[in-house]
């Protein structure tokens, strides 16, 4: 009884989780560390969520608006990457997963080029979201996030919270290990 209670409720527990990350990401400033990335994974049976927060500095080593042609170039990349996100974060065939939508943001990034820099443009960070439509989601019980730690080198640890219907979840994922396992 108390597991189909779990699994009835599990949309809602997804949503609330979400909810309650997202504002604690939000009011906590001093979470922002340089080469420490957040990844915030919802398994539900027919979906799953994964988003990521990530400073900027650790996806192309600056955060602020690009200057240079360099700088423009990285930027660029970075969203390249995130458009076609198969390549950073891989699913385990058995979930049978096809991403369904991806997003990538940045307040720093995507301003207007004359505002006037917030007091945070320091901190400045990266925020995306990857939702996949699977046939056996509720089979998941790794991501593997090789492609994401190859692509930016400057990621050194990964603090991640899976919600499922397994359990949930808070592990932390060092390089060189890749396998993000719950």
């Amino acid at each position: 009884m108390g597991k189909r209670l779990f699994v009835a409720c599990m949309p809602l527990i997804v949503r609330t989780l979400g909810v309650a990350l997202a504002a604690g990401a939000h009011a906590a400033e001093h979470a922002h560390v340089h080469g420490v990335v957040t990844l915030n994974v919802a398994v539900e049976a027919n979906q799953v969520s994964v988003q990521i927060e990530a400073p900027l500095d650790s996806l192309v080593g600056f955060e602020h608006a690009p200057r240079t042609a360099a700088q423009k170039q990285a930027v660029q990349t970075m969203f390249d990457r995130f458009a076609a996100p198969q390549s950073l974060v891989e699913l385990a065939p058995t979930a049978q997963c096809t991403l369904a939508k991806s997003s990538a943001v940045s307040d720093a990034l995507s301003a207007a080029a004359d505002r006037k820099p917030s007091a945070d443009e320091d901190h400045a960070d990266l925020d995306a979201t990857l939702e996949f439509g699977c046939k056996q989601a509720v089979s998941l019980r790794s991501i593997d996030v090789a492609g994401l730690l190859q692509a930016f080198p400057r990621i050194v640890r990964i603090e991640a919270q899976i919600a499922s219907p397994a359990g949930q979840f808070k592990r932390t994922l060092k390089r060189p290990d890749t396998l993000l396992r719950w």
